[in-house]
């Protein structure tokens, strides 16, 4: 069967979470793997590993952060920018893959499958730079860490708040638009399954159109159960604003959504994916 998660489309009216009801604290492990690969967006990316380790019910020696900064040349001329960026290393307590490699456009499947690769630990999180994370996703999740579990994005307006604190992110999840199959805003999955179908399509031409929902997919036809967290227990990511939109039309968007409804597949790459 073909499951189609990116057919889902529109709008999801948040309504108030259901009430946690796990262990007061969540005893496992977890990778959470991020790619970056511009130090211009490092205010975002602070914002979201503050919410990495904000998170509630989760011990923070069980966290380990794989930031994965997969650039396309030296920043040898970016002193101070770099210095911010070990910073961010140090407070965060976050674990650094410094990959040099020349891309037209950022490989964000690729970089994932680096991050994957890497991890330590099972199960894995894949989110995105600009995300903010609910207090309780990953405490959340990992009360299904044998199976997939999702959790959809709440698109925050221009001129948004400056969040600060884990008690914004809901009310400011509220205000935004919330839009059903973008699995960037989480997905978790056990890093045996990811290692079999050998991770994300690295083949995917941009970092839209088709990748997360693909991945979905294949998980899904691998056999795996699904637990939506958005659907299930109305908990929702925040995704922070950037002025860069989406041309549905250009030219790598589409052939990403063809290559979306095209591919039948569990295996998409060879046996040397996610290598730098």
């Amino acid at each position: 069967m073909r499951y189609k998660s990116g057919d889902h489309g529109g709008l999801f009216h948040l309504k108030k979470p259901v009430a946690y009801n796990g262990p007061n604290q969540v005893d496992r492990s977890t990778s959470v793997i991020i790619p970056f690969g511009s130090l211009d967006y490092l205010k975002p990316l602070s914002k979201c590993l503050l919410s990495v380790r904000w998170q509630e019910h989760v011990k923070p020696r069980n966290v380990e952060i794989v930031l994965v900064y997969l650039h396309r040349f030296p920043e040898d001329d970016r002193v101070e920018e770099m210095r911010q960026m070990d910073e961010l290393v140090c407070r965060f307590g976050v674990r650094l893959l410094d990959v040099q490699r020349p891309y037209d456009h950022f490989p964000l499947c690729l970089a994932r499958n680096i991050g994957a690769r890497a991890a330590s630990n099972d199960p894995l999180v894949f989110i995105d730079a600009d995300a903010i994370l609910d207090p309780e996703f990953l405490a959340r999740s990992l009360l299904y860490a044998k199976i997939l579990v999702t959790c959809w994005f709440s698109y925050l307006n221009e001129g948004h708040e400056d969040v600060t604190s884990k008690d914004m992110v809901r009310p400011l999840a509220r205000k935004g638009d919330v839009r059903k199959a973008a699995y960037g805003g989480g997905i978790m999955a056990p890093k045996t399954v990811i290692n079999a179908i050998r991770g994300f399509d690295e083949v995917y031409d941009r970092a839209w159109g088709g990748d997360d929902n693909d991945i979905v997919d294949r998980l899904l036809e691998c056999g795996l159960g699904w637990h939506n967290l958005s659907l299930r227990e109305n908990i929702v990511n925040l995704h922070q604003y950037h002025p860069q939109k989406v041309n549905v039309e250009e030219t790598g968007v589409v052939a990403n959504r063809k290559r979306y409804q095209k591919l039948k597949t569990l295996v998409r790459n060879n046996n040397d994916w996610g290598r730098p």
